[in-house]
């Protein structure tokens, strides 16, 4: 049936082409009307124009867009085009998984391609001695689905391939799903592991009795922090105890779009497909080139589609974007390139973030995975990107001005490495973190002491934050049901329970147990606390039953206590997305992270949107009435509302219209309290409930956990006096395990949400880059670039300490940063990457070390980390 499905629709496309052609003869000409608009040039110097009337909808944590996503594909009549980061086929876009099996990626794309559908897929290539995405597994796993599907229905490429004269540490790092050419999704959610995740971000799995409703199967319960993904193809590996160790919480956002907008995120993926066909495909009769759906073929790419090929080995799908009447004016941006898309340079993404935070009149608000940024445009500089100096240019020009103009930045607490961050297997994390300081607060060139230098204190303008949450692991539960899903007996104090024994417990229905639902309950102890802090604190921690508690008894003696204590968990909360909201007006979202890999252009492959909605509803800015568009505005609200802990948890698969694609319309919350607290961004009520919040959750945190990064810490003797010994005390255990058990609800009780300050103090005493460069040479040298003169190795910046010292003084224009082969990790969009590079001395002997054309480092420059 496959086979037949795919000659109708080859048949069907060329038939549609003919027929149109005929339609259109003697009228205006859709295709020449939109081949001339493309042709002119386009603010920020986009490859895309802007578009109206577009349809736009955003999607908060994994939970909703993954729903979403599996809601159009699930429609799909026609053509699903994907480009990822990483795909993960054995992901469950709908959870419980049991519940729900045939929402499983390659399970979908299975059973749409055998209707017929078409599906073209392009992943990043990974060079797999530093990461373990395995793009082959993704590759041969879609392709094994079924005989008569690849070649046919699925088509599927990898690229950059990794020879010489190819690029080595650049990725694509977009993630985009196109749906018949009707609706398109973009932002930062890969459809891979560890990315599924609720606003209540729970750190512990099991809500139910039931073994068989596991929420986050094998290798999706995952924390980066302790162990890296390997082996992704065993996707049901339990890399990690979830008896004892959380998970790693995830913070994301992504849109989806209707209207004209759908057309130019078609066309990129075109574009990028043409491209690797083109490069490396191009004697796979079977794989087609792709014409975009309006416009024809890219003009401004550097090759020539040969005509036989547009002929015969070419498909074109028709657009289904007309009759869209959204509010919503809109432009899609990209970093790309020749290497990545065999087009001219094109940073649009940076040159919106630039002129948007130049433009903003009250305030900026950005969330990001990276904040690495320069202040000051030089040669001698490594950071290249010019975001940080527009954002000091601004905060300057409101103190003259004598605005109220204000910068939030959320960032994730530390980099998520596996390794304890004083170790030598830390040296890429910590590397990070400098870059991230030496950005933010360290060092003349960075942000804070910029403003310090023309009079300014940084702290009335500009401010950094970060999530964390805390749950706890219901040890004995999970273990007994664990242990009953394998087919063991439970157990009590050494022997074997008999039937008559065992404990009947109400198994709660399948999904979360919602808070409000506990009541039926209250004989045993939940599996999760987390939903504690969320819902304006309506359900408190100190109203849980212990872990041990029984319908029958309620122990409370020593025992009871260590357990209950060893069980309360934290982690930090993991930022990932890639946003910046303006005045309540302006959103620009996408897949770039703020560092220069994803600004440049030149360096990885990304894609965004910045959207203006012309749907203006009444607000308050800085104490006075207000227009805001609504979809920045409820954007910006909705976020605020998760990070502060004012909205409930949803329950994991009770449909509601936050999960459903366009045109369903988002939620609207604008009449509830909890918008109208967050409503004025400037108002200091709001402003002391934000700052407020954050300083009591971290101060929270710090009493029962002692986690790291913290501002009270600024050296390594004061690190590990601190921080609990990892041969004591498990990841993100309470650090004292006789802390009496009201200790740990009463400062918990007074947790709201996740937010937290970004601790700008940490370790600042310490060199964080001294120890951070790994060297690479030898035989990868050789097979990179030709030999040129060797420079000395040296410390990336001349031992320089950070600025909290006054005794230390630098001159940090005399001294050329230094940076070798694998300190290009420092910015590399991906949490968990372990630094491989280290660990093989044999084929990354010091040898030869070449020099790079963008700052001078003794690397070559495709490893260049700027």
């Amino acid at each position: 049936m496959p086979v037949f499905s795919h000659f109708a629709n080859k048949v069907k496309s060329k038939f549609r082409e003919k027929i149109s052609s005929v339609v259109q003869s003697g009228e205006d000409d859709e295709n020449e009307r939109e081949e001339e608009y493309l042709a002119e040039g386009h603010r920020f110097d986009s490859f895309a124009p802007i578009r109206q009337e577009a349809m736009v909808k955003y999607f908060i944590d994994g939970h909703d867009y993954c729903w979403a996503v599996s809601e159009a594909i699930e429609s799909a009549q026609e053509v699903i085009y994907i480009e990822d980061w990483w795909l993960s086929p054995e992901l469950y876009l709908r959870r419980p998984p049991a519940k729900y099996p045939e929402y499983r990626i390659d399970q979908l794309l299975k059973r749409k391609a055998e209707q017929g559908v078409m599906i073209y897929i392009v992943v990043y290539k990974e060079v797999e001695l530093a990461l373990t995405l395995d793009s082959a597994h993704t590759k041969k796993a879609l392709q094994d689905m079924h005989e008569n599907i690849v070649g046919k229905l699925l088509f599927f490429q990898r690229h950059p391939d990794h020879a010489v004269g190819g690029t080595f540490f650049w990725s694509h790092h977009e993630k985009f799903v196109v749906v018949d050419n009707r609706i398109a999704f973009l932002g930062g959610i890969d459809l891979c592991y560890g990315r599924w995740d609720t606003h209540a971000h729970r750190l512990a799995d099991f809500n139910t009795a039931d073994p068989s409703m596991e929420i986050y199967p094998g290798q999706d319960y995952s924390d980066a922090r302790l162990r890296d993904f390997e082996q992704v193809k065993e996707w049901d590996m339990r890399l990690i105890d979830k008896t004892v160790i959380p998970r790693m919480p995830w913070h994301d956002i992504s849109l989806c779009m209707l209207g004209q907008p759908v057309l130019d995120v078609a066309r990129h993926f075109c574009d990028r497909w043409n491209f690797v066909k083109q490069s490396k495909s191009l004697d796979k009769q079977k794989a087609p080139f792709l014409k975009p759906p309006l416009g024809g073929y890219s003009s401004y790419q550097s090759f020539k589609i040969p005509l036989e090929s547009r002929l015969l080995r070419s498909y074109h799908f028709e657009h289904q974007t007309s009759g869209i009447h959204g509010s919503c004016k809109v432009q899609v941006l990209r970093s790309s390139a020749e290497w990545s898309s065999g087009v001219p340079l094109e940073h649009s993404i940076q040159n919106a973030y630039i002129e948007v935070i130049r433009q903003a009149q009250h305030y900026v608000y950005i969330e990001n995975q990276f904040f690495i940024t320069a202040t000051e445009k030089g040669d001698e500089d490594i950071v290249k990107n010019q975001i940080g100096a527009a954002i000091v240019d601004r905060i300057i020009k409101a103190h003259q001005d004598q605005e109220k103009f204000k910068v939030f930045v959320l960032i994730p607490l530390m980099p998520a490495f596996p390794a304890e961050l004083s170790t030598k297997d830390a040296a890429t994390a910590r590397l990070i973190m400098y870059y991230q300081y030496i950005s933010i607060c360290s060092g003349q060139k960075s942000i804070m002491e910029k403003l310090k230098s023309a009079g300014i204190e940084p702290d009335e303008y500009i401010r950094f934050y970060s999530l964390r949450s805390y749950d706890r692991i219901n040890r004995p539960t999970m273990e007994e049901t664990l242990a009953r899903d394998a087919g063991f007996t439970p157990h009590k104090a050494g022997r074997p329970l008999l039937d008559n024994e065992q404990e009947e417990r109400p198994v709660p229905p399948a999904g979360f147990v919602m808070p409000g639902q506990r009541k039926s309950y209250q004989s045993v102890a939940s599996d999760t606390i987390a939903p504690d802090a969320m819902s304006n604190h309506r359900h408190s921690v100190l109203d849980e039953p212990w872990v041990n508690d029984g319908a029958m008894q309620t122990p409370r003696d020593e025992a009871a206590e260590k357990q209950e204590v060893s069980d309360y968990v934290t982690e930090e909360l993991y930022i990932h997305a890639k946003l910046l909201i303006a005045d309540d007006r302006v959103v620009i979202m996408g897949s770039a992270n703020l560092n220069d890999r994803s600004q440049c252009g030149d360096r990885d492959s990304e894609i965004a949107m910045i959207t203006e909605d012309k749907d203006m509803i009444p607000s308050r800015m800085n104490g006075e009435p207000y227009q805001a568009s609504r979809f920045a505005a409820t954007l910006r609200r909705q976020l605020w509302k998760e990070h502060l802990g004012l909205i409930d948890e949803e329950e994991i698969d009770v449909v509601t219209d936050a999960m459903l694609p366009l045109p369903v319309p988002q939620l609207d919350f604008t009449q509830t309290k909890e918008d109208h607290w967050v409503m004025d961004p400037l108002d200091d009520d709001t402003l002391i409930r934000w700052n407020n919040t954050a300083a009591t959750n971290t101060k929270a945190f710090r009493e029962v956990f002692h986690c790291v990064p913290d501002d009270t810490i600024v050296s390594w003797s004061e690190y590990h006096k601190f921080y609990p010994d990892p041969e004591k005390i498990n990841l993100g255990h309470v650090h004292d395990p006789n802390m009496p058990v009201h200790e740990v609800r009463q400062h918990l009780d007074t947790v709201r949400g996740h937010l937290v300050e970004f601790p700008t103090k940490f370790l600042s005493f310490e060199d964080l880059q001294g120890e951070a460069i790994p060297f690479v040479g030898g035989a990868m040298q050789d097979l990179l670039i030709k030999p040129l003169a060797a420079k000395s190795l040296g410390p990336l910046s001349s031992n320089v300490i950070r600025q909290q010292q006054p005794q230390q003084q630098h001159n940090y224009s005399s001294t050329r940063p230094v940076v070798t082969e694998s300190s290009m990790l420092d910015s590399y969009p991906r949490p968990n990457l372990q630094p491989t590079l280290q660990s093989s001395p044999g084929l990354y002997s010091l040898r030869s070390i070449q020099s790079c054309f963008n700052c001078s480092g003794p690397h070559s420059t495709d490893f260049c980390p700027c």
